[in-house]
Protein backbone atom coordinates (compact mmCIF):
# COMPACT_ATOMS: atom_id res chain seq x y z
CA UNK A 1 0.00 0.00 0.00
CA UNK A 2 2.74 2.29 0.71
CA UNK A 3 4.43 1.56 -2.15
CA UNK A 4 1.24 2.42 -4.28
CA UNK A 5 1.15 5.92 -2.39
CA UNK A 6 4.90 6.54 -3.68
CA UNK A 7 4.34 5.86 -6.63
CA UNK A 8 1.52 7.92 -7.63
CA UNK A 9 3.00 10.81 -5.94
CA UNK A 10 6.07 10.39 -7.93
CA UNK A 11 3.79 10.57 -11.06
CA UNK A 12 1.78 13.69 -9.82
CA UNK A 13 5.54 15.26 -9.28
CA UNK A 14 6.47 14.66 -12.28
CA UNK A 15 3.10 15.44 -14.23
CA UNK A 16 3.37 18.79 -12.50
CA UNK A 17 7.21 19.26 -13.10
CA UNK A 18 6.14 18.70 -16.93
CA UNK A 19 3.19 20.54 -17.60
CA UNK A 20 4.73 23.10 -15.65
CA UNK A 21 7.30 23.46 -17.74
CA UNK A 22 5.12 23.24 -21.20
CA UNK A 23 3.36 26.18 -19.37
CA UNK A 24 6.24 28.47 -18.88
CA UNK A 25 7.54 27.88 -22.17
CA UNK A 26 4.04 28.56 -24.12
CA UNK A 27 3.78 32.06 -22.06
CA UNK A 28 7.29 32.90 -23.61
CA UNK A 29 6.28 31.81 -27.15
CA UNK A 30 3.40 33.83 -26.23
CA UNK A 31 5.05 37.02 -25.23
CA UNK A 32 7.33 36.78 -28.39
CA UNK A 33 4.67 35.91 -31.13
CA UNK A 34 2.94 39.29 -29.31
CA UNK A 35 5.29 41.44 -30.41
CA UNK A 36 4.67 40.73 -34.16
CA UNK A 37 0.76 40.82 -34.07
CA UNK A 38 -1.14 43.61 -35.40
CA UNK A 39 -4.65 41.98 -34.82
CA UNK A 40 -5.17 44.13 -31.33
CA UNK A 41 -4.25 41.20 -28.49
CA UNK A 42 -7.13 40.91 -26.39
CA UNK A 43 -8.59 39.31 -29.02
CA UNK A 44 -7.36 35.99 -29.21
CA UNK A 45 -6.55 36.40 -25.73
CA UNK A 46 -10.26 36.76 -24.76
CA UNK A 47 -11.42 34.01 -27.74
CA UNK A 48 -8.93 31.36 -26.54
CA UNK A 49 -10.08 32.08 -22.44
CA UNK A 50 -13.73 31.56 -23.67
CA UNK A 51 -13.00 28.37 -25.05
CA UNK A 52 -10.55 27.40 -21.92
CA UNK A 53 -12.96 27.57 -18.91
CA UNK A 54 -15.86 25.21 -20.28
CA UNK A 55 -13.23 22.70 -20.98
CA UNK A 56 -12.47 22.79 -16.89
CA UNK A 57 -15.56 20.43 -16.18
CA UNK A 58 -13.98 17.67 -18.74
CA UNK A 59 -11.00 17.74 -17.24
CA UNK A 60 -11.74 18.13 -13.52
CA UNK A 61 -10.40 14.69 -13.40
CA UNK A 62 -6.74 15.23 -14.71
CA UNK A 63 -6.89 18.08 -11.84
CA UNK A 64 -8.47 16.67 -8.60
CA UNK A 65 -5.83 14.03 -9.61
CA UNK A 66 -2.92 15.84 -10.17
CA UNK A 67 -3.90 18.10 -6.83
CA UNK A 68 -5.14 15.46 -4.77
CA UNK A 69 -7.89 17.62 -3.80
CA UNK A 70 -11.80 18.43 -4.68
CA UNK A 71 -11.47 22.04 -4.12
CA UNK A 72 -12.92 23.29 -6.68
CA UNK A 73 -11.00 27.40 -7.12
CA UNK A 74 -7.70 25.40 -6.92
CA UNK A 75 -8.57 22.88 -10.21
CA UNK A 76 -9.74 25.78 -11.47
CA UNK A 77 -6.56 27.74 -11.18
CA UNK A 78 -4.54 25.10 -11.99
CA UNK A 79 -6.35 24.40 -15.23
CA UNK A 80 -6.29 28.22 -16.35
CA UNK A 81 -2.68 28.19 -15.60
CA UNK A 82 -1.85 25.24 -18.22
CA UNK A 83 -4.28 25.09 -20.58
CA UNK A 84 -4.68 28.66 -21.17
CA UNK A 85 -1.41 29.64 -22.54
CA UNK A 86 -1.39 26.29 -24.26
CA UNK A 87 -4.29 27.07 -26.15
CA UNK A 88 -2.99 30.55 -26.77
CA UNK A 89 0.01 30.05 -27.64
CA UNK A 90 -1.48 26.83 -30.37
CA UNK A 91 -3.38 29.89 -32.03
CA UNK A 92 -0.74 31.69 -32.38
CA UNK A 93 1.86 29.15 -33.83
CA UNK A 94 -0.95 28.01 -36.47
CA UNK A 95 -1.94 31.32 -37.73
CA UNK A 96 2.12 32.19 -38.14
CA UNK A 97 2.59 29.04 -39.92
CA UNK A 98 -0.87 29.26 -41.83
CA UNK A 99 -0.13 33.34 -42.50
CA UNK A 100 -0.87 34.23 -46.40
CA UNK A 101 1.79 34.18 -49.68
CA UNK A 102 0.69 37.15 -50.63
CA UNK A 103 1.12 39.59 -47.43
CA UNK A 104 0.56 43.45 -48.04
CA UNK A 105 3.30 46.01 -47.97
CA UNK A 106 3.26 48.71 -45.55
CA UNK A 107 5.80 51.34 -44.69
CA UNK A 108 6.09 51.97 -40.51
CA UNK A 109 8.59 55.03 -38.90
CA UNK A 110 11.35 54.26 -36.54
CA UNK A 111 9.74 55.41 -33.08
CA UNK A 112 13.61 54.70 -31.19
CA UNK A 113 16.33 52.51 -32.05
CA UNK A 114 18.26 51.29 -28.72
CA UNK A 115 19.71 48.97 -26.59
CA UNK A 116 19.15 46.67 -23.53
CA UNK A 117 21.14 44.78 -21.37
CA UNK A 118 20.04 41.06 -20.85
CA UNK A 119 21.84 38.57 -18.70
CA UNK A 120 22.61 34.80 -19.31
CA UNK A 121 21.87 32.03 -16.58
CA UNK A 122 24.16 30.84 -14.78
CA UNK A 123 24.18 27.45 -13.07
CA UNK A 124 25.29 27.11 -9.60
CA UNK A 125 24.50 23.55 -8.13
CA UNK A 126 21.31 21.11 -9.87
CA UNK A 127 18.67 23.09 -8.21
CA UNK A 128 20.34 26.45 -8.13
CA UNK A 129 20.75 28.79 -10.96
CA UNK A 130 22.02 32.96 -10.63
CA UNK A 131 22.25 35.80 -12.97
CA UNK A 132 25.31 35.10 -15.73
CA UNK A 133 27.62 37.49 -17.68
CA UNK A 134 25.62 40.44 -19.62
CA UNK A 135 25.16 41.02 -23.15
CA UNK A 136 23.74 43.37 -25.62
CA UNK A 137 20.77 43.59 -27.54
CA UNK A 138 19.67 45.66 -30.38
CA UNK A 139 15.85 46.81 -30.48
CA UNK A 140 13.80 48.74 -32.53
CA UNK A 141 10.47 50.32 -32.00
CA UNK A 142 8.14 51.24 -35.13
CA UNK A 143 4.56 52.47 -35.09
CA UNK A 144 2.22 51.70 -37.86
CA UNK A 145 -0.08 54.10 -39.87
CA UNK A 146 -2.97 52.82 -37.80
CA UNK A 147 -1.00 54.09 -34.69
CA UNK A 148 0.26 50.28 -33.34
CA UNK A 149 3.35 50.46 -32.08
CA UNK A 150 5.93 46.90 -31.32
CA UNK A 151 9.47 46.38 -30.30
CA UNK A 152 11.47 43.49 -31.46
CA UNK A 153 15.19 42.57 -31.30
CA UNK A 154 16.90 43.40 -34.30
CA UNK A 155 20.68 42.36 -35.23
CA UNK A 156 23.67 44.78 -34.95
CA UNK A 157 24.01 45.68 -38.22
CA UNK A 158 20.36 46.59 -38.97
CA UNK A 159 20.57 48.80 -35.76
CA UNK A 160 24.00 50.51 -36.85
CA UNK A 161 21.78 51.19 -40.04
CA UNK A 162 18.33 52.74 -38.19
CA UNK A 163 17.53 56.02 -36.64
CA UNK A 164 14.59 57.39 -35.46
CA UNK A 165 12.48 59.13 -37.99
CA UNK A 166 13.60 56.21 -40.37
CA UNK A 167 10.74 55.10 -43.07
CA UNK A 168 10.94 51.07 -43.22
CA UNK A 169 8.85 48.19 -45.04
CA UNK A 170 7.40 45.24 -43.21
CA UNK A 171 4.72 42.65 -44.90
CA UNK A 172 1.90 42.21 -43.06
CA UNK A 173 0.33 38.55 -43.24
CA UNK A 174 -3.27 37.35 -42.31
CA UNK A 175 -3.06 33.72 -41.09
CA UNK A 176 -5.84 31.10 -41.07
CA UNK A 177 -7.88 32.25 -37.63
CA UNK A 178 -7.76 35.43 -39.27
CA UNK A 179 -4.96 37.51 -36.62
CA UNK A 180 -2.13 39.96 -38.61
CA UNK A 181 1.06 39.82 -38.00
CA UNK A 182 4.58 40.27 -39.55
CA UNK A 183 8.15 39.23 -39.46
CA UNK A 184 10.90 41.72 -37.93
CA UNK A 185 13.39 39.72 -39.34
CA UNK A 186 12.18 40.43 -42.73
CA UNK A 187 11.92 44.21 -42.52
CA UNK A 188 12.98 46.35 -45.29
CA UNK A 189 15.87 48.91 -44.42
CA UNK A 190 15.51 52.37 -46.23
CA UNK A 191 17.43 52.32 -49.50
CA UNK A 192 18.63 55.83 -49.59
CA UNK A 193 22.13 55.33 -48.22
CA UNK A 194 25.07 54.97 -50.28
CA UNK A 195 27.33 51.56 -50.40
CA UNK A 196 30.14 53.87 -48.17
CA UNK A 197 27.64 54.99 -45.82
CA UNK A 198 26.24 51.53 -45.31
CA UNK A 199 29.68 50.77 -43.69
CA UNK A 200 29.34 53.41 -41.23
CA UNK A 201 29.03 52.84 -37.57
CA UNK A 202 25.77 54.19 -35.57
CA UNK A 203 27.58 56.87 -34.38
CA UNK A 204 29.66 57.86 -37.41
CA UNK A 205 25.85 58.04 -38.97
CA UNK A 206 24.56 59.91 -36.51
CA UNK A 207 27.12 62.44 -36.44
CA UNK A 208 26.72 62.67 -40.78
CA UNK A 209 22.92 63.23 -40.51
CA UNK A 210 23.80 65.75 -37.47
CA UNK A 211 26.30 67.78 -39.74
CA UNK A 212 23.44 67.28 -43.29
CA UNK A 213 20.90 68.58 -40.51
CA UNK A 214 23.06 71.71 -39.96
CA UNK A 215 24.25 72.11 -43.54
CA UNK A 216 20.99 72.21 -44.65
CA UNK A 217 19.67 75.09 -42.04
CA UNK A 218 22.40 77.34 -43.17
CA UNK A 219 21.55 76.65 -46.69
CA UNK A 220 18.01 77.92 -45.44
CA UNK A 221 19.29 80.78 -43.46
CA UNK A 222 21.39 82.18 -46.68
CA UNK A 223 18.54 81.48 -49.23
CA UNK A 224 16.65 84.21 -46.61
CA UNK A 225 19.17 86.26 -46.37
CA UNK A 226 19.72 87.24 -50.25
CA UNK A 227 15.93 87.15 -50.64
CA UNK A 228 16.57 89.95 -48.05
CA UNK A 229 19.40 91.55 -49.75
CA UNK A 230 17.47 91.32 -52.90
CA UNK A 231 14.07 93.21 -51.76
CA UNK A 232 16.06 95.98 -49.95
CA UNK A 233 17.74 97.01 -53.44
Amino acid sequence: MGKNTKSKEGWRLVTGVMMSAVALFCIGGCAAEFNYLITPWWIPVVIVLAISVPLALPMRGLWQWLTGKQNVALNMICHLVFTFPLLLCTALTVNLLTADKNPVNTKAVVEKVYTETRYHTKRVSRKVYTRGAPYTVYCVEIQFPEGKKRHFDIKKKVYNRLSKGDTVSVDIKKGALGMRMFNGSEMQLPETATPEQKKETRHQRMRRKYQEHMEKIRNIHNHEGQQSQNANN
